[in-house]
């Protein structure tokens, strides 16, 4: 069944990440912090792929529409129209599947999700892989750091280079941004007796 623009403007957050379908490979993502994310889902060599659509309410549903079927068009030549630029999310999630979920506890799987979910996502989550660079993701550790959670920065941190590291071994970027930050953020201080 389609969306309708109620349905769309009404979907409300949840404890998990899920989605909404609309029509020919179109979906809403919401996000456990309410945002929402129109994703295209499209098959090359039987793997499932995502793109963007662009975020809700930026995107109104005619418009995100529209995108999906220009996308489908351009498939059709061939060369999708940015499939070779998917997005920080899409990727991020892929990884929690194919890496994550099948070799950590439940535990450590729920903190690296609240983590992407409150920290990196809601910022960086739409970016396209080569346009996150090191400086935009040294910005976004820094404003974490200015809360006073050093630590969270840090981690925050690696699991923006994990999810990097996949999309390098996956053929989806050609480097991980976050090596050129080795030494940029602070360090926990460690008490002295």
């Amino acid at each position: 069944m389609a969306l309708t623009d109620p349905v769309v403007k009404q979907a409300v957050a949840k404890d998990k990440r899920y989605l909404i379908s609309d029509e020919k490979g179109l979906y809403l993502e919401i996000h456990p912090n309410g945002r929402k994310y129109w994703v295209i889902r499209y098959f090359v060599d039987k793997k499932e792929r995502r793109t963007s659509a662009g975020t809700y309410p930026e995107v109104s549903l005619k418009q995100a529409r529209d995108k999906n079927y220009e996308f489908r068009m351009s498939m059709k030549t061939g060369k999708p129209v940015g499939a070779d630029r998917e997005t920080f999310a899409n990727v991020a999630d892929e990884w929690i599947k194919k890496r994550m979920i099948p070799t950590k506890a439940e535990s450590y799987l729920k903190v690296i999700r609240s983590r992407l979910d409150r920290y990196i996502l809601p910022h960086v989550g739409h970016m396209k892989l080569d346009d996150l660079n090191s400086s935009i993701i040294l910005q976004l550790c820094r404003k974490i750091e200015d809360r006073g959670t050093i630590e969270t920065a840090l981690r925050v941190k690696v699991i923006i280079g994990q999810v990097f590291n996949y999309a390098v071994a996956t053929s989806r970027a050609n480097t991980n941004p976050t090596l050129a930050l080795k030494g940029a953020l602070q360090t926990k201080k460690i008490r002295e007796c």
